[in-house]
C-alpha cells in the first residue's frame, strides 16, 4: 500500500501548482522558479519506489509540459524522473528534445551521458560528458575518468600476454600523473591513478609500495576537497539565524 501521507503532499504539491500556473508570469526567470518548485515538490517523495507514487509523479511532471508551452527545462525534469526510476529508453528521448531546446545546458548533457553509460554505450557517452565538461559541468571530468579506467581494466584482463598487461596499465598510470601535475587539484585524477595502480599492483607486487604512497595523496586531496568553504556562506547562516529569530518570536 502507498505512503497515504506521501500521496496526500503530492496532491496538494498540485494544487499549488494549479495556483501559481493560474498567475500571470511575465518574466521567464519567475517561470522557471515556479516550475524549480513544483519539480521539488514532486519529486520529493522518500516513496519513489512504490509504483502507485512513482505513477502519480509521472502523471504531474507530464502535466507540467501541457500546462506550460514544451521547454527544456520541464523535459529535462520528466527526463531525470525515467533516469531515476531506470526507465532509460523514455528519459534519453526526454533528455534529448530538452537538449534540442537548449543545447548548451551543460546538466542536460551530462545527464544524457549519464543515461547512455547505463545502457552500456560508453563510446556516446563519453561525448555527452565531453560537451557538458566544455560548457561547464562540473562532475563531466570524473565520469570521463571512471570510462577511461573501466575501458584500461577491461582490456588488461582480456590481454593474455603478462608483459603487455603491465604496459598498458602503465602507460594509463602514467598519463594519470601528467594529469595531476597540470592539475593537481582534481581528486578525480588521483581516484584514477589510485584505481590504476590498485590493478597493477595485483601482477607487480614492486607498485605496492607506489600505491600506498598515492592512496595517501589522494586521502589528502579529497580531504582538501570537502573542507573547500561553501559558496555564499555566510547569507546562508544569516537566514537560517534570521528564521531561527522568527520562529522564536512566533512561539513567544
Amino acid at each position: 500500500m502507498p505512503n497515504q501521507k506521501t500521496l496526500k503532499r503530492l496532491e496538494e504539491a498540485v494544487d499549488k501548482l494549479e495556483r501559481e500556473l493560474e498567475k500571470p508570469l511575465k518574466k521567464e526567470s519567475k517561470r522557471k522558479s515556479v516550475f524549480r518548485r513544483a519539480y521539488d515538490w514532486l519529486t520529493g517523495s522518500k516513496d519513489s519506489e512504490d509504483y502507485t507514487i512513482s505513477k502519480k509523479r509521472e502523471e504531474y511532471l507530464k502535466m507540467l509540459l501541457v500546462k506550460d508551452e514544451p521547454s527544456a527545462f520541464n523535459y529535462c525534469n520528466l527526463g531525470s524522473f525515467y533516469l531515476e526510476t531506470g526507465r532509460l529508453k523514455e528519459a534519453e528521448a526526454n533528455l534529448n528534445k530538452a537538449r534540442e531546446l537548449d543545447p548548451n545546458n551543460n546538466s542536460i548533457h551530462y545527464k544524457i551521458g549519464e543515461c547512455l553509460r547505463r545502457q552500456n554505450r560508453p563510446d556516446e557517452a563519453k561525448i555527452s560528458y565531453q560537451r557538458a565538461k566544455e560548457l561547464g559541468n562540473e562532475y563531466a571530468e570524473s565520469r570521463l575518468v571512471d570510462i577511461f579506467v573501466e575501458e584500461v581494466l577491461e582490456k588488461s584482463k582480456q590481454e593474455p600476454d603478462l608483459d603487455k598487461k603491465i604496459e598498458l596499465l602503465t602507460n594509463a598510470a602514467d598519463k594519470f600523473k601528467k594529469d595531476i601535475k597540470s592539475d593537481p587539484e582534481n581528486s578525480s585524477y588521483y581516484h584514477g591513478l589510485t584505481k590504476t595502480l590498485g590493478a597493477l599492483s595485483r601482477i607487480d607486487h614492486s607498485v605496492k609500495l607506489e600505491l600506498r604512497l598515492w592512496n595517501e595523496i589522494s586521502s589528502h586531496v579529497y580531504a582538501q576537497e570537502i573542507l573547500k568553504p561553501i559558496p555564499n556562506m555566510d547569507k546562508y547562516e544569516k537566514l537560517v539565524q534570521e528564521i531561527k529569530a522568527r520562529r522564536k518570536a512566533k512561539e513567544k
